[in-house]
């Protein structure tokens, strides 16, 4: 709310209305009477403040956006190397049953082209190759688990200084093997599930082609079918593989030494690897441990230097803080003179000179002004108690909308300085709570300080005080000598003169 103070005006002097008449006998019986008009005073503190609040809230919105943002880019990155890796997976499986899976020849093809017989052979062939897979797979899963139980078995030996990240990374690494042994073996059931509907459904479509080649052919050669399948010695299940030759069996037992002699050789050629990735591996960390501390060092010295700039920049801060606060004091003190006092002060004058010359006009003209002033009476006082109503009814109304407009700012009021004690309360914690930090790690930092102080001083004195000692035991012989020199010259000069004051003179024996 501001308050603007007017003089009166001077309408009602100049006429000759009953009106003028009362206004003047009003300014004499008040004198020094103002107008007040009452004004709303924008809020600049608060659209300021509100404008800072919206652009905090604003930055504080676009960085969650930000972050939000990149959240989902790394979600969508996520899935698609979770779907790439599913989709490679899914891949290679179905790679290695198409591989797995023989190669099945349309059979109407067969059917037309080749003869009984040749049906015959290679029904028997897929049998035979269908257990060749069987005995390869068994063999390679063998092979598997030995390689497993080796690897389990083997151990390396441990640099006692990397002996923890070691033992972290033996754990990790056991982990995975483990998981990876499950999942092999997961892999090896499905595979030995297949092999065997495989082989269920071999079985079905030999049977199947055994029909449709009997129903085809003739009938010597379903007699021939007939009897082969009959027979014991054809059959699936007394089907066992030849006695090997012995050159076979020796050339197996000398590949199988130089595949051991090999591994041998790979081993042992593993380990000196081993050892010597450790060994660079130490020499490595020895190399970081010392840039590290070089680089601990150089951030020490760089800190200090920043404290020392910032420290000038406070001092230049407060010095430019003092010297606003003086010229604003100065341009406070300036505007109340200039604007305030001398306008109001002018205007106090004008008054007093107004209502001079409203005294001597009216001294003049009152005589005149009666006759006429009778005369209009009654339609004077029909106007004025007109006007009064309607000036009682606009003060109550604005009474009654001021008292309105009084309790709707004393609700913004309230409102507002609850807000502010919030944000207050808030900012206060939040600022404590890094203060407290902050404190914490300056006085780290300063008992740190000033144990090295302490201990240079220590050093310092030590050594100063040994270099003294050294000094004087260099000396010890000679001060002595020259001691022993002046007793003896004092000892002559009181044997000469016995009146001799050595003490008046300075040369007083100890």
């Amino acid at each position: 709310m501001a308050l603007g103070i007017s003089s009166h005006n001077n309408q009602g002097l100049s006429g000759f209305p009953g009106d003028g008449s009362i206004q003047a006998h009003a300014l004499y019986s008040h004198i020094g009477s103002m107008k007040i008009t009452i004004k709303d005073k924008p809020f600049t503190e608060s659209l300021k403040y509100r404008r800072q609040v919206l652009q905090a809230a604003f930055q504080s919105l676009l960085l969650h956006m930000k972050e939000m943002k990149r959240l989902n880019d790394l979600k969508s990155k996520l899935e698609d190397n979770l779907n790439r890796t599913k989709l490679q997976r899914y891949f290679h499986i179905w790679r290695k049953k198409i591989n797995n899976k023989p190669k099945v020849v349309d059979k109407n093809e067969n059917e037309c082209n080749s003869s009984d017989e040749q049906k015959i052979k290679s029904f028997v062939q897929s049998i035979v190759r269908d257990q060749k897979k069987t005995w390869v797979v068994r063999k390679n899963n063998l092979k598997h688990q030995e390689l497993m139980t080796k690897s389990k078995s083997r151990i390396h030996a441990i640099d006692p200084t990397i002996q923890k990240q070691l033992q972290a990374q033996k754990r990790i690494i056991n982990r995975q093997n483990m998981k990876l042994f499950e999942q092999n073996q997961i892999i090896e059931k499905l595979k030995l599930r297949e092999l065997e509907n495989e082989l269920q459904r071999g079985e079905n479509m030999t049977l199947i082609t055994a029909k449709r080649a009997l129903n085809r052919c003739g009938k010597k050669t379903q007699h021939t079918l007939l009897h082969l399948m009959k027979d014991s010695s054809t059959s699936i299940d007394s089907l066992k593989p030849p006695k090997r030759p012995e050159f076979l069996l020796r050339m197996e037992e000398r590949a199988e030494q130089r595949r051991e002699r090999t591994r041998l050789a790979r081993e042992e050629r593993l380990k000196k690897l081993q050892w010597e990735k450790e060994q660079e591996e130490n020499r490595r960390r020895e190399q970081e441990e010392r840039d590290r501390r070089q680089r601990l060092e150089e951030q020490m010295r760089l800190r200090c230097i920043h404290r020392e700039q910032e420290r000038t920049r406070a001092e230049k801060v407060q010095k430019n803080h003092i010297a606003n606060e003086l010229a604003k004091s100065f341009y406070r003190r300036y505007l109340l003179r200039n604007y305030i006092i001398k306008p109001l002060t002018r205007m106090v004058e004008e008054k007093y000179h107004y209502l001079d010359i409203a005294d001597d006009h009216y001294k003049r003209s009152v005589m005149k002004k009666s006759i006429t002033t009778w005369q209009s009476y009654a339609q004077n006082t029909i106007d004025r108690r007109l006007k009064l109503c309607i000036s009682v009814y606009n003060k109550k109304i604005l009474n009654a909308s001021f008292t309105k407009w009084m309790n709707y700012t004393n609700e913004r009021i309230e409102i507002y300085e609850e807000i502010c004690k919030y944000y207050t309360k808030h900012l206060q914690t939040k600022c404590f709570t890094f203060w407290h930090d902050r404190v914490h790690d300056i006085k780290f930092k300063y008992l740190e300080d000033e144990q090295w102080a302490m201990n240079y001083y220590r050093d310092k004195l030590s050594a100063k005080f040994f270099k003294y000692w050294r000094k004087y035991v260099e000396i010890s012989d000679e001060i002595k000598e020259s001691e022993r020199r002046k007793d003896k010259w004092r000892s002559l000069v009181q044997q000469v003169i016995p009146d001799f004051c050595p003490g008046y003179r300075g040369v007083l024996l100890d």
